[in-house]
């Protein structure tokens, strides 16, 4: 769930790098946009918070496009 900052915890982040676009998606929230400013282990740091109102609940994703 979102808690009003940038940084996101993720299990693995090997698939994701300073400088990507990532998305946040959520089964009622408008889909948001974020550039990775740096990784720190599984912490990556985002160029932009994510808001409180991103929950588990609500099914929030982060992704990357691969395409």
């Amino acid at each position: 769930s979102g808690n009003g900052t940038a940084i996101i915890s993720l299990v693995n982040s090997s698939f994701y790098g300073p400088g990507d676009t990532v998305y946040i998606a959520s089964d009622t929230q408008d889909e948001l946009t974020r550039a990775i400013k740096s990784i720190n282990g599984n912490s990556v740091i985002l160029n932009d918070a994510i808001p409180t109102k991103y929950t588990v609940l609500d099914n929030t994703r982060f992704y990357k496009d691969l395409t």
